[in-house]
């Protein structure tokens, strides 16, 4: 027993069970049924994860302090974003003025910046409440087939949303202009959803493949794996479907890098010939089934030519300032002051990619305090899974790096 009380360690089993459902309705119902863009929404979110915080803080009382699971590594990337968050509130109190006077900006986004600051440091304290969370395979598996589940009720909500059998739940979009509907505020939200959340399920169905011998797989293993499989088919379905043209275009890319970086040596040329005989009849499936979606594949080329104007006007804003930005979230605000982007007539509310958005908001300095804690984490997060002796953590340490890679993937296109 962790605790020489049995009643103290009844009650704290009994905290981290409340706290784990607390991050769970986090995950899955907030987004779901009110929305992710609705102010109710982010109150009950942020409610949710001070609640658990708080639970998290709950065992110090008695002598023994959370997190033990996480390693001394995550210190240094820590400690460095939360200077980012100490940068990001200086430009929340005076603006861009704190940084450099008179030009123009002052406190105009003060505001949205404070919002922007909030939001970073509760996504900070998820993190760090899911990494304590999560670390039991059996929460991990439970979690799988929950997202699962999910997946599976928000592909049916978006068609039967398309079909009109359900009424919108983010009313302002136009049923008649967007290819998808459902909690989702674009397609490429939901695409990159489905990228994150179909790497999950590819690390489960390869750590169940490599776990049981060929003679000794059991007719609920082959089950398992049929139902991944499927809903990882459906999910990439679904994102060519709704139009997600950039995360479907990294799911055809990263997904087959996983496969093969997964697979062993012998068994790689024979896996990559698989991989394009099935990139060829995908192809011509589309082409004789799908003519109006490949058409609105056809037009990649110049949407890749939109945003690359998108770019370089973002890129003449950040020329003007470098070091610092003009305040985090002040793009559209910046952006319309200089009139750009088409004569003054600016409708996007942020950049085609979000790296270059980034440094327009805060700088070059603000820019390597944000990306150096990942730059450090991720690499040597990665490295230790691959050296770990459970075959649990290589694999699922695998699957998720190759899921940071689309998530970096879709942060540079959408």
């Amino acid at each position: 027993m962790l605790y020489p009380n049995p009643m103290q360690e009844i009650f704290l089993r009994i905290l981290d069970r409340i706290r784990f459902a607390l991050i769970l309705a986090t995950v899955f119902l907030v987004p779901f049924f009110l929305g992710g863009e609705r102010p109710l929404s982010l109150f009950v979110m942020r409610g949710l994860i001070a609640a658990a915080g708080v639970l998290a803080l709950a065992p110090l009382l008695f002598g023994r302090g959370r997190f033990e699971t996480e390693p001394r590594a995550t210190l240094l990337p820590l400690g460095i974003f939360l200077v980012f968050l100490a940068y990001v509130f200086f430009q929340s109190v005076a603006g861009h003025a704190v940084f450099a006077a008179g030009n123009g900006f002052g406190t105009a986004v003060v505001h949205q910046t404070r919002e922007q600051a909030a939001q970073l440091v509760f996504y900070t304290l998820f993190f760090f409440l899911c990494l304590d969370s999560f670390h039991s395979k059996r929460r991990v598996r439970f979690l799988t087939f929950l997202v699962a589940a999910q997946v599976i009720l928000l592909i049916a909500v978006g068609y039967a949303q398309r079909m009109q059998s359900l009424p919108l739940i983010l009313g302002h979009f136009d049923p008649a202009n967007m290819p998808f509907f459902s909690t989702f505020l674009n397609e490429n939200h939901y695409g990159a959803y489905l990228l994150v959340a179909g790497f999950l399920f590819l690390g489960a169905s390869a750590y169940g493949y490599e776990s049981a011998g060929a003679r000794h797989r059991s007719d609920a293993f082959l089950l398992e794996n049929i139902f991944l499989l499927v809903v990882i088919t459906l999910g990439a379905a679904s994102s060519f479907y709704a139009e997600a043209r950039a995360a479907f275009l990294a799911q055809a890319v990263v997904i087959p890098l996983f496969f093969l970086a997964a697979v062993g040596g012998r068994n790689r040329g024979r896996a990559f010939f698989v991989l394009a005989i099935l990139g060829a009849l995908v192809f011509v499936f589309i082409q004789m089934f799908f003519p109006q979606i490949r058409q609105s594949y056809g037009a990649v080329p110049a949407a890749f030519n939109d945003r690359w104007s998108l770019v370089k006007d973002g890129w003449e804003i950040f020329r003007d300032y470098p070091l610092f930005g003009a305040g985090l979230g002040s793009y559209p605000w910046v952006a319309r002051a200089y009139q750009g982007l088409g004569g003054g007539s600016f409708y996007r509310e942020h950049l085609a990619c979000e790296v270059l958005e980034l440094l327009m908001d805060t700088g070059v300095v603000g820019t390597v305090l944000c990306a150096a804690p990942f730059l450090i984490l991720i690499p040597s997060a990665f490295l230790r899974s691959r050296r770990s002796p459970s075959r649990w953590c290589r694999t699922m340490g695998l699957a998720l790096f190759f899921a940071v890679i689309g998530v970096f993937a879709m942060s540079l296109l959408e």
